[in-house]
């Protein structure tokens, strides 16, 4: 079967930055071999306040965390840090090209970690953007300048806990970073998708061209093959109601607060 445009609408959600996210429930199981985790963004706030997505283990933040920051329009940074005893440095990367006039700019982001493909075995770590790679490091090798704490094939997921991903807050006990708006994300998501693989650039670059109602990354085509190891896929179909249903069959999100823009989504920026 070879994808097509679908006769299907496509949408995205808006959240307003005081409580509202979309939670993609446990994901930490996925965590224990190479995934990528891929997504479409658009800020929505001209000056947006320090904006944090994701979870971690520790409300102190100084555990186990797989966390997005971002800070005004002009830097971003990813936490991707394991560590059993919850101690080491955590990820830092820029917001490419991000400044004011990034408002109302659609970004799609990819997430790679391949858990042994750093220095004597440890993880690496790419950031995409637009389809571009931005930057890659690596973590616990004997030239870093950060630490992801060692247990290179042992399971990455082990000491992160129970905890349910969150796109739009940080999940630091399976709920909220409390009522600071700080603690949340204002602007629009869609078509999320995770592959329990470590895809290649033109795998990445093949899903940002299409944009989100372009191909299905059920079905491979073209330079898009990893169709097989698609795990989570959320296409921002629906238009109406609390439910992102996974298309995968695997395991449904859930909208809490934001609401459906049946207007804006990547291809119609």
């Amino acid at each position: 079967m070879q994808p097509t445009l679908q006769n299907e609408a496509f949408y995205s959600i808006a959240l307003d930055g005081s409580g509202d996210y979309i939670n993609l429930g446990n994901i930490t199981g996925l965590l224990d071999e190479d995934f990528t985790i891929s997504w479409w963004e658009q800020v929505a706030d001209a000056t947006p306040t320090t904006s944090w997505y994701g979870f971690r283990d520790t409300s102190a933040g100084a555990g186990n965390r797989l966390e997005f920051t971002k800070q005004g329009a002009l830097f971003a940074r990813m936490d991707f840090q394991h560590s059993n005893s919850s101690s080491g440095t955590a990820l830092m990367y820029p917001w490419q090209g991000g400044s004011g006039n990034d408002r109302d700019v659609w970004r799609h982001f990819a997430i790679q970690v391949d858990v042994d493909g750093g220095d004597a075995g440890y993880v690496k770590l790419n950031w995409y953007q637009d389809g571009v790679l931005a930057f890659t490091d690596y973590g616990s090798g004997p030239t870093d300048s950060v630490n992801i704490n060692t247990v290179p094939t042992s399971g990455l997921s082990t000491g992160f806990g129970a905890r349910d991903f969150y796109l739009g807050a940080n999940n630091t006990g399976n709920s909220p970073t409390g009522t600071n708006p700080a603690n949340y994300e204002t602007g629009n998501f869609a078509e999320v998708a995770i592959h329990q693989a470590y895809l290649s650039e033109d795998n990445i670059v093949a899903i940002y061209n299409s944009g989100n109602a372009g191909i299905d990354l059920r079905a491979n085509s073209g330079n898009y093959t990893h169709a097989s190891d698609l795990v989570r896929y959320y296409r921002f179909t629906e238009g109406t109601g609390t439910r992102l249903v996974d298309a995968t069959g695997n395991a449904d999100a859930t909208i809490v607060n934001g609401t459906w823009d049946l207007v804006r989504h990547p291809t119609t920026s």
